[in-house]
């Protein structure tokens, strides 16, 4: 942070001016606030000004502080701390000292007794920008969130009276990140970066208040611009890499965590990462194979568990991913995510009573969907058992919410229910082709719920003519046909 600490010729003005030493002292007094004398013989002249008890307080707190200015540029940290203490001892209000006292505090990692430094400042001087600056500055340090809403309360005061301020203007968009201010921070910023256009640190925090908004092109342009002025910013790649993956750029998040490990070979997280990029682009070996090399290094990780298990599921390894899955589960058991996948993999191989159990228990939290409600329709169903019941629980579950009663697959529990055809249900469905091939999915499993043959093969042909080949209904749909072929 680009804080500076008073020059000594800053600290002398504010009361050589002010105050003009009697004639006894005057040679002392000339040495001590003279900003050009040698300062050692600065110390020994302030040393005796501050010693000469004949002298006004101020000024002998004035010469206090000079000599604290001296020591600190000297690195006698303690040596300067005891002449601010001694300064502050005799002039209470200076609050030009309390504020170097409280940036020598922070050079000495005293963040409460700096903290209360600057608080004293403010209270004596309510337009220190630099005091809310600094004060707002430490707070961003802290996790907890009334610190964050402090510190962002502090900088913006800070920025409002010293505009002009860029080092302000960076923490202030730092805050405003830290807050969730994703708007603000963007609007922060670009002002840095209208005149300061090769600011690394505000593009990173643009890209990252964009990538918030779901602005994933806009954030990936502005960490091409960071990456062009510092091309192996490790922070960067993996951002650019995150932000082409959440947008579908599979290819460049694929080559951006490659990079990234070239740089930082073995990481757990970028090999994550491109793992779940790989998956998505369909390269499943290769998925599994980043997969078993995040699970070399943390056997325990239920997410990388669960994304080799997709793997496996799409290499039609099914009784492989069940494991991954059911190990998954043993280390967080009542993740509803892991409970509904599992569940899906088992109605993929027939064992609708674990399915059915897996599925009601993921519909008690907080992964209950329409979806999963679907899935345990279809698994009671295959097992002989009167799903409709659940089934109605679900739609009651979610009737209040808007959001989900008017989405995709809502319209499938609806349909599963009786209260509206399958044209109607299909009307609903996007052009997304996970949801497409949901839908035939669906209707295929109603039409064997029928013993209706050559609709349920026709239905589960065109799921698997869709693109979404990673899906549990697309596999799902693969393994039926392959079932009613050999029957």
């Amino acid at each position: 942070m680009p804080f500076r600490f008073f020059t000594l010729s800053g600290l002398a003005s504010l009361t050589a001016l002010a105050f003009a030493p009697p004639v006894h002292a005057a040679a002392q007094s000339m040495a001590c606030f003279t900003a050009t004398a040698e300062p050692a013989a600065r110390i020994v002249a302030c040393g005796v000004v501050a010693a000469d008890d004949s002298l006004p307080a101020a000024i002998r707190a004035n010469a206090l502080a000079i000599r604290a200015g001296i020591n600190t540029a000297d690195g006698k940290l303690a040596h300067a701390l005891a002449d601010y203490d001694a300064a502050l001892t005799l002039n209470p209000h200076d609050g030009a000292a309390m504020l170097a006292r409280g940036k020598l505090r922070e050079m000495q990692d005293d963040t409460s007794g700096a903290m209360a430094d600057y608080s004293s400042v403010l209270a004596v001087d309510p337009a220190s920008a630099e005091a809310y600056g600094r004060r707002g500055a430490l707070r961003l340090k802290s996790s907890d969130n009334k610190s964050i809403d402090q510190a962002l309360a502090d900088l913006t005061e800070a920025h409002r009276l010293n505009p002009a301020d860029a080092a302000v203007s960076q923490l202030l968009g730092m805050a405003q990140l830290r807050a969730n201010h994703s708007a603000d921070a963007i609007a922060t910023f670009s002002t840095l970066l209208a005149t300061s256009p090769d600011n690394v640190d505000a593009l990173h925090g643009r890209a990252t208040a964009l990538g918030r908004q779901g602005n994933f092109t806009a954030a990936i342009a502005d960490l091409d611009a960071l990456l062009k002025l510092r091309p192996d910013d490790k922070e960067a790649l993996k951002a650019r890499g995150v932000a082409a993956l959440q947008a579908d750029k599979l290819q460049p998040a694929i080559a951006d965590f490659t990079r990234l490990l070239t740089l930082t070979p073995g990481d757990v997280e970028t090999l994550f990462f491109r793992a779940t990029a790989r998956f998505r682009a369909g390269d499943i070996a290769n998925a599994e194979s980043d997969f078993d090399a995040v699970l070399a290094k943390r056997p325990r990780d239920p997410d990388a568990l669960a994304g080799r298990a997709l793997a496996r599921m799409t290499a039609g390894r099914l009784a492989e991913a069940e494991t991954d899955f059911s190990i998954a589960l043993t280390i967080a058991p009542h993740a509803g995510t892991l409970l509904a996948d599992r569940g899906r993999l088992r109605v993929l191989r027939g064992d609708y009573s674990g399915a059915a159990q897996d599925l009601a228990a993921a519909m008690e939290t907080m992964a209950a969907t329409p979806d999963v409600a679907v899935w345990r329709f279809i698994a009671d169903g295959r097992n002989n058992q009167d799903g409709v019941k659940a089934l109605s629980a679900a739609r009651r579950k979610f009737a209040a919410d808007i959001s989900r009663k008017a989405s995709w697959p809502m319209a499938a529990v609806r349909y599963f229910l009786g209260e509206i055809p399958a044209a109607e249900m299909i009307t609903d469905v996007g052009d997304h082709p996970l949801q497409q091939c949901e839908a035939a999915y669906y209707l295929g499993q109603a039409a064997l719920a029928r013993r209706d043959r050559a609709e349920a093969m026709r239905q589960f042909a065109t799921a698997t003519s869709t693109d979404a080949r990673g899906s549990f209904a697309f596999i799902g749909a693969k393994i039926e046909l392959a079932k009613l072929h050999k029957n």
